[in-house]
């Protein structure tokens, strides 16, 4: 266990005092990635006369982290440019025949129902959405098995949901899809580097994530954990020459038997030498402390936050912590809130689906960081019942917590 953790102003100067919990968006460029893209662009000012040799040896590293963050082998990992795209990877990538089904929950983010309504619409396919929202764990499984049938082929869900970031049973619903012979697509955007994962005891056939979020990366990364069994079925969404091991020109094909079978072509390594300099972050202050610390920040905060009149957590205190904490206040708009916190540099976002509030709190965020955000907060709730004439008879609490 580390016995001083960073602090976001450590290792991005240029957020200065300003508070950001806005990481389940995307984090800011931290100054040592920084420094890994700068040095690794440098590098492709000399000449090479193989240079993908030089693109496979920093992706080589970069599936290598990758593999160890996720309890897998680097042959089982495909590079991508962030979790969309996984997501369409995979999903596309599936052989569909007309009348096929998937199900998915009603909580996934635009990015995995949207291409799953896109290749439905395409093929011929049926979508069941299945709702988790009042539903116990056990009661999810059992909504999930309802709705599998003869025709069933996928199921998507997150790991972490991006809209109440509740940890969903994903290793209960693939055991249930393997009981079924039906796959699995586990969305770990909010995942990754937020909480524990073994995709070898979740036992899912792939797993989408994003590097720019939870693991501390670069935009314009991400990767998808495959299993060997799956890779040989899928067609690759963008091939190339890293997809394959030869061809002829009558059109044979000799595709690659690991995931970079799902990738196509050159890439930009500098942002990939950025990923796994994150990693090695997270690996230097050794991941399973800091989804503990995560869990115990967010599940502190969470109990401020029901002190304050009004507020509902999407996710209540009987379910474990993730570092998503989304809410709603009764009778304000939540918008306003987040302009207002915006606007005294509290970065935060609105969730339009359900509408409300959310925080994203990382291992490298303080509990003084957690007491200031829960005065401006204050404040921007104490504002906006001004506005409307409400007048609380409370003062601003959040400044005497400890």
């Amino acid at each position: 266990m580390p016995t001083r953790w960073p602090h976001f102003q450590d290792l991005c100067l240029p957020l200065g005092d300003s508070l950001y919990f806005n990481i389940g968006t995307c984090v800011p460029l931290l100054d040592p990635i920084h420094e890994a893209i700068t040095q690794a662009n440098h590098s492709l000012q000399s000449p090479s006369p193989k240079p993908w040799l030089v693109t496979e040896s920093v992706c080589m590293e970069a599936r290598r982290k990758l593999a160890s963050l996720l309890g897998a082998h680097p042959s089982e990992i495909s590079l991508t440019e962030n979790g969309t795209f996984s997501m369409n990877a995979i999903i596309a990538g599936i052989p569909w025949q007309a009348g096929d089904g998937m199900i998915v929950t009603a909580h996934e983010h635009v990015s995995s129902l949207v291409p799953c309504f896109n290749i439905a619409k395409r093929y011929g396919l049926s979508v069941t959405l299945v709702d988790p929202e009042g539903k116990t764990d056990e009661e999810l499984i059992d909504a999930l098995a309802n709705a599998i049938d003869q025709r069933t082929r996928l199921i998507v869900a997150s790991h972490v949901t991006w809209n109440t970031g509740r940890i969903l049973p994903v290793a209960d619903i693939c055991r249930l899809a393997r009981d079924h012979r039906v796959l699995t697509l586990i969305d770990g955007a909010q995942g990754a580097g937020n909480v524990d994962v073994d995709v070898k005891a979740i036992g899912c056939d792939a797993y989408a994530l994003s590097g720019h979020k939870w693991l501390l990366g670069p935009t314009g990364t991400g990767a998808c954990y495959i299993t060997a069994k799956l890779v040989e079925q899928l067609w690759p969404l963008a091939a190339g020459y890293q997809s394959i091991t030869g061809f002829s020109l009558d059109g044979q094909i000799d595709w690659k038997m690991d995931s970079q079978k799902m990738e196509g072509s050159t890439k930009n390594i500098a942002l990939y030498a950025g990923l796994t300099r994150s990693l090695e972050l997270l690996e230097q202050y050794h991941l399973p402390a800091i989804t503990s610390r995560i869990h115990h920040l967010a599940a502190w905060f969470k109990q401020q936050l029901l002190l304050l009149p009004g507020v509902t957590l999407f996710t209540d205190l009987s379910f474990s912590a993730s570092g998503l904490v989304c809410f709603r206040i009764e009778g304000l708009a939540h918008e306003e809130i987040v302009d207002y916190c915006l606007k005294h540099h509290l970065y935060i976002r609105h969730l339009p689906r359900p509408d409300g509030i959310r925080f994203s709190i990382h291992a490298f965020h303080s509990h003084t960081e957690l007491i200031r955000a829960l005065v401006i907060l204050e404040a921007a709730i104490h504002h906006a019942r001004k506005q409307r004439g409400q007048y609380p008879t409370s003062t601003l609490v959040a400044s005497h917590r400890e």
